[in-house]
């Protein structure tokens, strides 16, 4: 389920008032880079991004990619750090890119919107102990 469907009519108009559409048509193209500031929440519309780290030697490691209605960033976006990872397109692909500050408002101004949020963060939380878990056992 998206972010916009499982939130109140009310809380997604106001999240999503302010977001702006972006179309990258191209594979490969960089949508942010790790270590950026981290001013918005992004949301797949179509296509699918892939999410890398750089390791210390130059290889790139992907941690994961989002296809249509995922949410990426949204750990940095709360806390206020930089992107951990790097944002690329694997295929042509369509953002919705929601401004921090009406995240963070929204949150603050609804437990609801404030709860449908947790939980999204804790099933990302959960997928990373099973990958994690899988791994052990390799």
């Amino acid at each position: 389920m998206s972010l916009s469907e499982a939130l109140d009519p009310r809380d997604s108009i106001r999240l999503y008032s302010n977001a702006d559409r972006r179309s990258y048509r191209g594979r490969d193209l960089t949508i942010f880079r790790e270590g950026d500031p981290c001013e918005r929440l992004y949301e797949v519309i179509s296509g699918r991004i892939r999410l890398a780290r750089t390791s210390s030697d130059g290889r790139r490691q992907v941690v994961r990619y989002v296809t249509v209605g995922g949410l990426f960033d949204l750990v940095p976006l709360l806390d206020g750090a930089p992107h951990a990872v790097t944002a690329s397109t694997v295929e042509p692909t369509d953002v919705l890119r929601i401004p921090r500050e009406d995240v963070l408002r929204v949150i603050g101004d609804s437990p609801v919107a404030g709860g449908v949020i947790a939980r999204m963060l804790a099933g990302r939380s959960e997928e990373h102990t099973s990958e994690l878990q899988s791994l052990a056992y390799l």
